[in-house]
């Protein structure tokens, strides 16, 4: 049996290899070493295969027919041995040290199910185009995080809360609709930071 590992970060994708060695360098590049990274192909016929070699055995890949987002997601879950679980989109970045920071709130608050950290987009010349505002009084809080994430990529879950609510559903033909559906029924279900 394979030891278990911190955290678990899942990165779900199709054909998108011109941004995922970027992707794969912020989560290698964390604080935090006790983490696994997974890369979960789904039906990608574009070179990522080689892309993810070059990690050698810093990052797992597994490659599966098409089956859409959210199977790649419960994919992921499936194969990771984390107690902690972080979602990576394959064209977001970390920012440092986003792993090790949300990792001591789930450390020391054993009520908080779901951390989350602020948001920026940049545009492609990598220079921020937008902050959104997310503490409670604000009104990107209201309408998005308060009932589920703003974005995947921004969150870290206890795996007992997957274990409650159940994976991604699978229902869904494209990424955002199951996000928000998962989002709500983690809210619904667990305290957030």
């Amino acid at each position: 049996m394979e030891r278990s590992v911190l955290v678990s970060v899942v990165i779900p994708l199709y054909s998108v290899v011109e941004v995922i060695d970027e992707a794969i360098r912020s989560a290698l590049a964390q604080t935090l070493a006790d983490r696994e990274i997974l890369v979960i192909g789904d039906g990608s016929t574009d070179g990522l295969a080689e892309i993810v070699q070059t990690f050698s055995d810093q990052v797992r890949y597994f490659h599966f027919d098409n089956a859409g987002m959210a199977k790649s997601r419960n994919r992921g879950i499936a194969l990771s041995r984390g107690q902690y679980f972080a979602l990576l989109g394959h064209d977001d970045l970390w920012d440092l040290p986003k792993l090790e920071k949300q990792v001591r709130v789930l450390e020391t608050r054993p009520e908080v199910g779901r951390v989350y950290t602020r948001i920026v987009h940049l545009e492609r010349n990598g220079r921020p185009r937008q902050k959104f505002p997310t503490g409670p009084s604000s009104r990107f809080y209201q309408l998005f995080v308060k009932g589920f994430g703003p974005t995947p990529s921004a969150a870290i879950l206890r795996r007992s809360v997957i274990e409650k609510v159940g994976g991604f559903d699978e229902r869904f033909g494209s990424a955002g609709l199951d996000d928000q559906e998962f989002w709500l029924r983690v809210a619904s279900s667990v305290r957030s930071r």
